[in-house]
């Protein structure tokens, strides 16, 4: 397929993000288009949205524009389905006793060797059985993200990792 074909038939197409809190506006009119095989990077100032705009996209917060993927307008609730979010704060997103759950609860049929295999990719094969909380940051990041891979979902949102 040529770059031409690609370019006429958006993938993904975001319209008019709106969000604001306590009369705020954090977000104001955002849209954009991507295309399959892009890989995105959200980029600004610190208070600039970024993680707001995130939230939007994956459904985490209502009523805050339309997003439409392969011709399909998706809603709050589907968008999360669809979407992963690895947060800035992981540890507000790390809840079982082991490393190796952690990978398992976000698959959609648990598989320990699938799981070991995320976790080797990551470099973190040796600490499978430890706490999350025990783990240093950096650590605790690529448990997420091990997560957020092994959730085989469509799109992952990584905010700071």
């Amino acid at each position: 397929m040529n770059c031409e074909t690609e370019k006429t038939n958006p993938f993904l197409i975001v319209k008019d993000i709106q969000k604001s809190f306590h009369h705020i506006q954090a977000l104001r009119g955002v849209s954009m288009t991507a295309y399959e095989g892009e890989v995105l990077a959200i980029v600004g100032d610190n208070g600039a949205g970024k993680s707001t705009f995130s939230r939007c996209f994956c459904g985490l917060e209502k009523q805050c524009g339309t997003i439409i993927w392969n011709g399909k307008t998706y809603r709050p609730k589907e968008r999360l389905k669809a979407c992963y979010m690895v947060m800035q704060e992981v540890n507000h997103q790390l809840f079982t006793e082991t490393i190796q759950d952690e990978v398992m609860i976000s698959m959609k049929e648990e598989n320990e060797k699938e799981a070991d295999k995320f976790l080797d990719m990551l470099d973190l094969i040796k600490v499978k059985d430890r706490h999350p909380m025990s783990l240093s940051g950096g650590q605790k990041q690529r448990a997420a993200i091990a997560s957020a891979i092994a959730s085989g979902r469509s799109v992952l949102f990584l905010d700071e990792p």
